[in-house]
């Protein structure tokens, strides 16, 4: 079969509500995935399937599910989009019912490989008789197109019925297509094939309905994980090919990795371009800068040269609390400092009072602090001091956001691409 994924309804998903004697299992279907005897199995799946002029196709697929032998509260139908090769099918689905148009309590998402439509009974009651379940979707991107080129032009409907990843039989197994528009039968080209993944068989055959439409159906029962494909030619012009435009978003949509570089360097330029760069001056002109903008503190010029606040950023902090006049620092031994306060800190920056504060615990004159006292416990407030430095700057407007906050988001952004 021509797709990697294959087709499959698995109602295993769900555990019958009790184990059936021993003597039954050797009448079941053994499931090699899940080393477990399957005792359900589909008596009907018939796909009728509208071909539109765009090629835009519409299936509605009536698969009839017998539980008489193993109670089940659903199945899940599972639909490959992904070919060999690597195109996608575009999958919409639109519906899950019962006969009588009640939708099954649906869950529907995307795997690397396949859609996945799960179908369980509303209240989660256990099904133990037949059951069937209509499902309806669309899908693009499933049309190929052999130009004048080609030793036989014309268009290509190639499509899995009911797929080879089934782990019972399915005693019959058929499909109805319905073409754009009747086409002359000598100009119409139809072939179906049975068997298991990769195996071609012919036990199948194939008509055209007086209306135009191709019948497709099994002549046996098919086992497990064998199924029926069917490809239809039609001559070019039964069937449009997508514009270029629609064929450029599918292929995006395909490479969606390969857009990730150009779409990050573009992004980048951008910000760059409207926030990054400095502003133009005359290279002649030397503007000389006797104080810090606005009386900035050591700490937050540090910061603004590598947008970082760096451990030697805060301790210029102390430095110029001790050339404030708060306190005094002085060397005692080879390698301890003294710290003593000279007067109460008052009208600090809130980021020069969290480190005197972690120095001094009662911030009166003459207590004194060892730096070798402060070991293992200044560090626990310095977070909190670099987020005070990065805000301070942020509301004196230095920074529109906090470079800290940046540099944290790209991060992310770049872990989840």
């Amino acid at each position: 079969m021509r797709l990697n994924s294959k087709i499959s309804l698995i109602a295993g998903i769900l555990i019958p509500s009790f184990l059936l004697p021993t003597t039954a299992f050797a009448e079941g279907y053994y499931d090699e995935n899940w080393n477990y005897y399957e005792e359900w199995e589909i008596t009907d799946f018939h796909s009728d399937i509208e071909i539109a002029k765009d090629g835009n196709v519409t299936v509605t697929e009536n698969i009839k599910v017998d539980f008489t032998n193993e109670p089940h509260r659903g199945v899940a139908r599972y639909i490959p989009f992904r070919y060999e090769n690597d195109y996608n099918a575009r999958l919409n689905f639109i519906s899950a019912t019962d006969l009588d148009g009640q939708s099954w309590d649906n869950t529907v998402y995307e795997t690397s490989y396949d859609l996945v439509i799960e179908m369980r009974t509303l209240d989660g009651e256990l099904l133990s008789s037949t059951s069937d379940y209509i499902v309806k979707y669309e899908a693009e991107n499933v049309i190929n197109h052999f130009g004048e080129e080609s030793e036989y032009p014309h268009s290509e409907f190639y499509w899995n019925i009911n797929g080879t990843d089934w782990v019972v039989p399915a005693e019959k197994v058929s499909a109805t297509i319905q073409l754009p528009e009747k086409v002359n039968s000598s100009e119409l080209k139809v072939k179906c094939i049975t068997g298991k993944f990769g195996e071609e068989y012919d036990n199948c055959e194939w008509s055209i309905n007086p209306d135009g439409s191709i019948e497709v159906n099994s002549t046996k029962t098919l086992e497990a994980y064998e199924n029926l494909t069917v490809v239809v030619g039609v001559p070019l012009g039964i069937i449009n090919p997508s514009s270029n435009l629609v064929k450029a978003k599918w292929w995006i949509l395909d490479n969606k990795s390969l857009m990730i570089m150009p779409a990050t360097f573009l992004i980048m330029l951008f910000l760059w371009w409207t926030d990054g760069r400095d502003e133009r001056t005359n290279k002649n002109i030397v503007m000389p800068h006797y104080k810090p903008p606005q009386d900035l503190h050591p700490t937050e010029v540090g910061t603004l040269i590598d947008e970082k606040v760096h451990n030697q950023d805060i301790t210029a902090a102390i430095i110029h609390l001790a050339t404030q006049g708060f306190i005094k620092i002085k060397e005692v031994g080879k390698s301890d400092y003294l710290f003593e306060v000279i007067k109460p800190l008052k009208g600090a920056k809130n980021f020069e009072t969290t480190i005197f504060n972690q120095i001094f615990k009662k911030n009166e004159k003459g207590e004194q602090r060892k730096l070798s006292q402060l070991k293992n416990k200044f560090y626990k407030k310095l977070i909190k001091i670099r987020t005070q430095v990065m805000n301070g700057l942020v509301k004196e407007g230095y920074f529109k956001v906090s470079p800290e906050k940046t540099r944290s988001a790209y991060s992310i952004l770049g872990g989840m691409i």
